[in-house]
């Protein structure tokens, strides 16, 4: 019983460090209220986020990311939005401190990876994406500016579009600066993996020297289990809802709003009338 009493008193110990570390760490880019979500739903242990994970078909646990659950969703009225958007909203998914601090370890990732080459070609998908890579990017420099690393950019902003006849287009690609290029492609929402397949199998051929990808969001969608893929550095998984913010809109709108929010279903169901 004495050793039994011993072992659960030094585990409380280190669980408490744990949690003095994390907070520790988060406190410089959180706040108030998001230091608190963050500090009750996230562990670091040797640096994975563990977490309570959904069930689902895709061993989303393989995912290097931050997985959100309904249960970690908050009441809009609990953080900072305007007032003309509360009508909307349902519930706020991801605040924007807890985006800002995953942004910076997925730079640094990225960073890691790349930080040995000469020139590096960014493939940035309209119109979701630019907020997200503008943040990844800023942090990508702050680490050449103290490692003193010389890394050249190319940067390339892609549009896939559908036409009334069905037919898919492309554009803003320049074929001649991907070839024999590390490249790497980045979208907002890996939602039902049409689009992401599309677009790897139009940049395939034009001979890259590596391809990867980086997602903010990957939607826990039973869609894109089909393809069996994710991309090689993705920020939150998410349940399969419909969220805006971000940069993310519906309709043009919303775009502005600092934190990942799902919208209501009314809001969804009426479209662009609904929003004023």
């Amino acid at each position: 019983i004495r050793d039994r009493v011993s072992f659960t008193l030094l585990m409380n110990r280190c669980f408490f460090c744990i949690q003095q570390k994390t907070a520790y760490e988060i406190a410089q880019r959180l706040v108030g209220s998001e230091m608190c979500i963050r500090d009750r739903y996230q562990r670091r242990v040797h640096g994975i986020l563990i977490i309570k994970m959904e069930e689902g078909k895709y061993p989303y646990e393989e995912i290097k990311a931050v997985h959100i659950t309904e249960e970690m969703e908050l009441s809009p009225s609990l953080l900072s939005l305007p007032i003309w958007v509360l009508p909307y909203i349902k519930s706020v998914s991801i605040p924007n401190g807890l985006i800002k601090d995953r942004v910076a370890m997925m730079s640094e990732d990225i960073y890691k990876t790349y930080r040995k080459e000469k020139k590096l070609t960014f493939l940035i998908v309209l119109d979701g994406a630019d907020r997200f890579f503008n943040e990844i990017l800023n942090s990508i420099q702050a680490f050449m500016s103290l490692d003193g690393t010389e890394l050249q950019f190319d940067f390339q902003y892609l549009k896939i579009e559908k036409g009334s006849d069905g037919k898919i287009t492309y554009s803003g690609l320049r074929p001649e600066n991907v070839k024999n290029e590390h490249v790497i492609l980045f979208d907002d929402i890996y939602n039902n993996g049409t689009t992401m397949d599309l677009l790897l199998k139009y940049i395939k051929p034009f001979g890259p020297k590596s391809l990867r990808t980086a997602v903010l969001l990957h939607k826990r969608n039973p869609e894109n289990i089909i393809y069996k893929y994710h991309a090689d550095f993705t920020g939150f998984t998410i349940p399969a809802k419909f969220v805006v913010g971000y940069h993310i809109d519906y309709n043009q709108s919303f775009r502005e709003l600092p934190h990942i929010c799902v919208l209501n279903e009314k809001s969804v169901a009426l479209g662009k009338e609904t929003i004023q």
